[in-house]
């Protein structure tokens, strides 16, 4: 029984972070330590070119997440954002709104939109980064807003969504005209 508690331990120190490797902190499956290199990894230099990019590549993903996404093309104000998100919850409940990216794109498309409310921290950038260019062929207001968890939750779900829209305004129709009003005047918004 000792040596079996004695095995177990030894076997838990060769599963440690050895000082030289890194792991990469976005992504949940590699909260365990990589497996230490066999004898094939090592003669193999594909296989540390393979090891290095992997590095790289969360690196990446870092620097992706403290950046602005290529489709923002501009700066939207705090007091904008929170107004969207204050419109998007009354639309919620007295209107109709339309929420996810394939929802939004379809009203859009149909011109049933009356404000799209599209997520920063998107990842990958491309699923959203259709709903700008549409907007503007479709003359329909949007707003950039940071985090795709509050739209989810002011439009009343318990998911994020990396997009919504509202479709019928009902108590927010004041709120969503100053809002369009205010995007029109920073010159680069709908239209």
């Amino acid at each position: 029984m000792h040596q079996e508690r004695k095995a177990m331990q030894e076997n838990s120190k060769v599963g440690s972070v050895n000082s030289g490797q890194l792991l990469c902190e976005d992504n949940a499956r590699n909260s365990r330590p990589p497996p230490l290199k066999s004898h094939v990894e090592q003669e193999n230099p594909k296989v540390e070119t393979f090891l290095s990019y992997s590095v790289v590549n969360c690196a990446l993903k870092r620097v992706r997440l403290m950046s602005k996404p290529f489709y923002i093309k501009f700066e939207i104000p705090k007091e904008v954002t929170d107004a969207a998100y204050e419109a998007l919850q009354i639309a919620s409940r007295s209107g109709q709104v339309r929420r996810g990216t394939n929802e939004t794109t379809k009203a859009v498309e149909r011109a049933l939109a009356k404000l799209v409310i599209i997520a920063e921290d998107v990842d990958p950038p491309e699923v959203v980064a259709h709903l700008p260019l549409l907007c503007e062929e479709r003359k329909i207001p949007y707003v950039f807003v940071p985090s795709k968890n509050r739209i989810g939750t002011s439009s009343g779900i318990d998911v994020p969504a990396a997009s919504a829209c509202i479709t019928e305004l009902g108590d927010a129709a004041s709120l969503v005209k100053e809002i369009s009003v205010r995007v029109e005047g920073l010159g680069k918004g709908s239209g």
